[in-house]
């Protein structure tokens, strides 16, 4: 009898396994960290995690053999015959945008759910109970998902972003823009670039619910941690945690919203991003001096050294430690990866929210 392989064995693919298993199917799996043979002659389809490639050797010889590769997404929405279906993607803001969709249906007596590359897989929830499903999808997920199932595909923004991944702006596009090849014949498309102005208006039609209802939810809305939160006044400075910036474009947009002048800390692994080509957005922020840590400290003062002060922190602890000595609000947003220093980006805005408490306490 042929059997599913699930290839990575992290949050989505533990997942796709528990859901097979409630179907009464064992499947294969695969994981990079503890690789073992795979025999395609037993393979029915491949279930694949975000973080494996289409170029990767058993996705590749997959595809060659004519099996079916699908992400953990695709495998949920097979399942998925009842509620509204709302996918949203983009280079920045998808993960604030579709708790704010889960957060004024809910407030308006829809019964909606926020799932997917918000860090909770789909197939890991019973959607019997659900009038709306908002759906975050990240580039690598919409490279694996064919189901055309949508009745609203958004695509926010479309800014550089895993560029380490797809080589060029054109195949990131092409894997963002899979989204509306999703939307099923009557639905609808919006994007790139939609405000969410437009979104509320596709609310309001699709719900038959005021839009002024929908906007005046919206003002109860608390932002999502690690996404420019904000952790108050301290000594006279505005201090920011926006860990979740793991590209230049998402560090351009927070410079962009918090009061400056700004302090800025920045940095981490890149992601295959070209610095130079953001200086001019640099420069018409209110940013006052760069406090540069991790693997791209150097990158970081050799592109922006002639614009702006550049401090070498090496450390996320000694860029807080300088930044309460100077002058104007702190903002984490590092623009790349946490991986050279921490486990995620979440760890990494924890260890920074830590580490303020630390220094109130010291210096209080």
């Amino acid at each position: 009898m042929l059997r599913p392989l699930i290839l990575g064995l992290k949050r989505s693919g533990k997942s796709a396994f528990r859901l097979f298993l409630r179907e009464g199917i064992v499947p294969f799996t695969y994981d990079d960290r503890s690789p073992t043979p795979v025999d395609f002659s037993k393979v029915a389809r491949v279930v694949v995690s975000p973080g494996f490639a289409m170029e990767h050797p058993l996705i590749v010889e997959a595809l060659k053999r004519g099996i079916l590769v699908q992400s953990e997404v695709d495998l949920a929405l097979e399942k998925m015959a009842n509620g509204v279906l709302i996918g949203i993607t983009g280079s920045n803001g998808k993960s604030t945008c579709v708790k704010q969709i889960e957060h004024i249906l809910l407030s308006a007596g829809i019964k909606a759910k926020a799932l997917g590359n918000i860090e909770i897989p789909l197939s890991s929830e019973d959607f019997k109970d659900w009038e709306a499903i908002v759906i975050e999808l990240s580039a690598q997920q919409l490279e694996t998902t064919h189901q055309k199932v949508l009745d609203l595909g958004v695509i926010l923004n479309i800014q550089p972003n895993h560029l380490d991944r797809y080589g060029t702006m054109e195949r990131y596009r092409e894997a963002k823009m899979r989204i509306f090849s999703l939307v099923k014949p009557d639905g609808e498309s919006l994007g790139p670039n939609v405000p969410f102005d437009r979104i509320l208006d596709w609310l309001a039609r699709k719900f038959s619910i005021p839009k002024s209802t929908f906007i005046d939810r919206l003002s109860t809305f608390e932002s999502l941690p690690h996404r420019l939160e904000y952790l108050g006044d301290f000594f006279g400075k505005k201090i920011y945690n926006d860990s979740k910036s793991t590209t230049i474009s998402s560090t351009v947009y927070a410079l962009n919203k918090v009061e400056g002048p700004i302090q800025l800390i920045m940095g981490g692994r890149s992601k295959g991003e070209d610095l130079q080509i953001y200086k001019d957005q640099f420069s018409g922020a209110s940013l006052k001096r760069i406090l540069a840590i991790g693997e791209t400290m150097d990158e970081i003062h050799q592109v922006f050294g002639g614009s702006f002060e550049v401090v070498l922190c090496k450390t996320l602890e000694k860029a807080v430690e300088e930044g309460l000595k100077g002058e104007g609000n702190l903002l984490l947003s590092p623009g790349f990866s946490s991986y050279d220093q921490f486990l995620s980006y979440a760890y990494r805005g924890e260890a920074f929210k830590q580490r303020i408490e630390w220094e109130k306490k010291m210096l209080s």
